[in-house]
């Protein structure tokens, strides 16, 4: 026994043998550090996986939000180019109900140019582009017509006449009576029909019958081929037309050769033989040249 602490020896040994081994207090103080270290990276690592999940939140809240903006684009685009389709639909809607009403008058323009001109009457005309286009006698070509006369005394040559229409390359015959007679015997009638320049004025029948003349009929003052159709029964057209000419036609069989068919047309209403084309005239026309136009 201890007496000196109360305690009996035995006790305290009793006491101790608990553990043999004694404790180190350094020991007892790492192990707290260990847990204690060990309970700090569990929180480091919570706060890791903590801040992890909520930069993953925020970046898919972004994605999220990102296609909804590029969602929201496409939409806003789609509706753009649907509008502008819409918009341009409607201009080529606008655009085509405008150029109708154009083409329309367009077409009734052009339908009633077509009809103008198939309403003008036109026939068969000679022309020329050179002298050598022209009957003999001419003496050359001005503004496609063959001229007979530039001067007074190429008509001289010619016998009887005096002038020279140089407008129409035409020999004038006369302007008075007394230009109707040639070395004293008369020319034709003898008689100047001053509005034709031509000596074939006249007051009976019996003026108008010179030698191998062919206006034996004297009509108000003139010597013409017929007074009547009964006049021209064996003329190629067999109408008298109203100068008292034996030309006037009254079916298309008399526009062409005897026993031919031919592009001419007899307009009866005008008794003349009427053309479309250059063709109709130079079929039957066969010397020199010859187009169809109006008078």
């Amino acid at each position: 026994m201890n007496w000196r602490s109360g305690i009996p020896l035995v006790a305290v040994l009793a006491f101790s043998g608990c553990s043999s081994e004694s404790v180190n207090p350094a020991d007892g103080s790492s192990a707290m550090d260990q847990s204690v270290a060990q309970d700090q990276s569990v929180a480091k690592d919570q706060s890791v996986a903590e801040d992890q999940s909520v930069a993953e939140d925020q970046s898919a809240a972004k994605d999220q939000s990102v296609a909804k903006d590029q969602s929201v684009a496409q939409d806003q685009s789609a509706a753009k180019d649907q509008s502008v389709a819409k918009d341009q639909s409607v201009a080529k809607d606008q655009s085509v109900a405008k150029d109708q009403p154009v083409a329309k008058d367009q077409s009734v323009a052009k339908d009633q140019s077509a009809d103008a001109q198939a309403s003008v009457k036109k026939g068969c005309f000679p022309f020329c582009t050179s002298l050598s286009d022209c009957p003999q006698g001419a003496v050359a070509c001005s503004n496609k017509i063959c001229m007979f006369c530039t001067s007074d005394a190429q008509c001289q040559q010619m016998g009887g006449a005096k002038k020279c229409d140089v407008a129409t390359g035409t020999c004038i015959m006369c302007t008075q009576d007394s230009h109707c007679f040639y070395y004293g015997q008369p020319m034709w009638s003898g008689k100047c029909d001053t509005q034709l320049k031509l000596c074939v004025k006249c007051s009976t029948d019996n003026d108008c019958q010179w030698q191998s003349s062919t206006t034996e009929l004297c009509v108000n003052g003139r010597c013409v081929q017929c007074k009547s159709d009964a006049d021209c029964a064996s003329a190629q057209t067999t109408g008298c037309d109203q100068n008292g000419f034996c030309s006037k036609c009254n079916s298309d069989a008399e526009c062409c050769p005897p026993g031919q068919t031919c592009g001419l047309k007899c307009d009866v209403g005008l008794g003349a033989c009427l053309c479309q084309t250059d063709k109709n005239c130079t079929d039957v026309f066969t010397q020199g040249k010859w187009e169809c136009r109006a008078p």
